[in-house]
């Protein structure tokens, strides 16, 4: 087993019980392209192209965590997102196609969001996202070797390798925090991703709007360290930080942020029953799943924090839970936000909200 055509026949034998027949093909394509880094013609147009020993060494252990069950995103680590390439680990949640939606809209404020101007647009031979994904709004429902959403894990922490000066944030128990605030630029907007985990949503918004000031938390310093790599991968300056979004509310707090936009944890534990196991078995639960009884935990917290740190007439961005859409519009107009726009996603299920602080 030294050529691309011999690899081919002995993947598809190894694999074939991991993998439905329609997921196959593709599977075989994203790892041969993973090891040989040839695209889908070259790899059609060289069958005889024989790989090195490290190229084998590098198949031999994919086709292992394949096999396994796991994601085929962890397994080759890295996945397509916004047409550019992200790492991904089991610290962080798989990117979806739905929270691509959510950074184009975000996007139209700039109005550069069609397909065909999209920064890094895919390659030949590119992307990982495909097989069998059904995104993270679906959260792993009906997913084989995928995963979910590109958050990663979220919410904890006290602020670290940012910018700007300092307040006083005082905790839920009444203790105070030291936490960075981020000044703004003289000019251009700054935007926020709350809950980053890849750091996919900030690092797109950047490539495609370079001019705004873009920042990212997270609770997870392994997620936080992930997005770091990510932004390094594409060239973009993001400022991360570590953050728990419920673990302090602000006290005294400067409202500097043009947009913020976040793709929380929203899963609730009667929506497991239909998970792949792969996505339940991998991906990072801290990033998925909220309790049964306050499914808007997160946008709660994150409609508070908002009201604190947004400016006026600055914009909210949320994917939401297709199931609680209407009760997050509630919850928003309750916090005073106004002109509450909700969006289908592409399976035409309630998944994205746009609303605005004009205080």
């Amino acid at each position: 087993m030294k050529t691309v055509g011999e690899v081919r026949v002995w993947l598809k034998e190894n694999l074939k019980s991991a993998f439905t027949a329609d997921e196959l093909p593709e599977i075989l394509f994203l790892v041969l392209h993973f090891v040989t880094r040839l695209s889908r013609t070259q790899l059609h147009a060289f069958p005889e192209k024989e790989l090195t020993e490290d190229q084998i060494e590098m198949l031999l252990l994919s086709v292992k965590k394949l096999q396994s069950g796991m994601p085929v995103q962890y397994a080759l680590g890295e996945t397509e997102f916004f047409g550019l390439r992200f790492e991904v680990d089991p610290s962080v949640l798989i990117p979806r196609p739905e929270t691509e939606e959510l950074v184009s809209w975000v996007l139209e404020l700039k109005g550069n969001t069609s397909g065909d101007e999209r920064s890094g647009e895919r390659a030949e031979g590119e992307g990982l996202k495909g097989v069998g994904e059904k995104g993270k709004g679906e959260r792993g429902k009906e997913e084989r070797g995928k995963g979910k959403g590109g958050k990663g894990e979220r919410r904890k922490g006290v602020a670290e390798n940012t910018e700007g000066g300092r307040r006083n944030l005082e905790s839920a128990t009444g203790h105070r925090q030291l936490v960075t605030v981020h000044r703004p630029p003289a000019t251009g907007k700054t935007i926020l991703d709350i809950g980053t985990g890849s750091g996919c949503i900030p690092i797109a918004i950047k490539k495609n709007w370079p001019e705004a000031a873009v920042f990212a938390l997270d609770i997870s310093a392994e997620a936080l360290q992930t997005a770091r790599r990510n932004a390094l991968l594409n060239q973009v300056e993001v400022g991360f930080f570590q953050q728990d979004m419920l673990n302090f509310h602000p006290v005294k707090e400067a409202r500097q942020y043009s947009i913020i936009v976040s793709n929380p944890p929203y899963v609730t534990p009667s929506e497991k029953k239909p998970m792949q196991a792969n996505v339940l078995d991998f991906e990072p639960h801290l990033a998925l799943f909220v309790p049964e009884t306050d499914p808007l935990l997160f946008y709660r917290a994150i409609a508070h924090f908002a009201s604190f740190v947004l400016e006026k007439n600055g914009l909210l961005f949320l994917e939401v839970n297709e199931n609680f859409g209407q009760e997050t519009v509630k919850l928003l107009q309750e916090k005073d936000f106004t002109k509450i726009e909700s969006r289908k996603d592409f399976r035409g299920k309630d998944r994205m909200i746009k609303a605005v602080k004009n205080w």
